[in-house]
């Protein structure tokens, strides 16, 4: 029988509803979101700003084209 490891009993760094609150405040004043980032210690990293369609390609996509 395997060994059942303990989950830790950490709190989330941050909510779902602090991310969607972030979230709808950026779109709310207009800026397109392009990216969320959340580090381990919580940070959040909301890149905006429009995605060019030569940077939104994955690179494997311009070896197809």
């Amino acid at each position: 029988m395997p060994e059942v490891l303990p989950m830790p009993s950490s709190p989330a760094v941050i909510k779902q509803s602090d991310l969607t609150r972030y979230i709808a405040a950026t779109v709310k004043a207009g800026v397109p979101v392009q990216q969320v980032m959340i580090a381990p210690d919580g940070t959040v990293t909301i890149t905006i700003g429009n995605a060019s369609a030569e940077g939104a390609m994955n690179p494997c996509d311009r070896l197809l084209d």
